[in-house]
């Protein structure tokens, strides 16, 4: 198996890991536990659950509507609102 730095067409046909991708991978993991260990909380966990479902169907129609529903909940434009959730993460 062959590591290249950035991905191509080809890599990703054959599923080969690169270098860029892993890096990627390891900075998303030490930002994670920085946020996590800053501010003492999940939060950023739970809203990327929630979110990643809705961005994984991948049609262009069902990712414009879940970030819709996201930035609706966010805006406080729905009956659930960030401020009436009196969960600390």
């Amino acid at each position: 198996m062959k590591i290249r730095w950035i991905s191509t067409d080809e890599s990703i046909a054959k599923g080969e890991p690169t270098v860029l991708a892993i890096v990627e991978t390891l900075l998303a993991i030490c930002a994670y536990w920085w946020i996590a260990w800053y501010y003492d909380t999940h939060y950023h966990l739970l809203i990327s659950i929630t979110i990643a479902p809705l961005l994984l169907l991948r049609s262009k129609e069902s990712t414009e509507k879940g970030v819709a529903w996201f930035v609706a909940y966010y805006n406080d434009e729905t009956k659930i609102s960030p401020q009436e959730t009196r969960v600390k993460l």
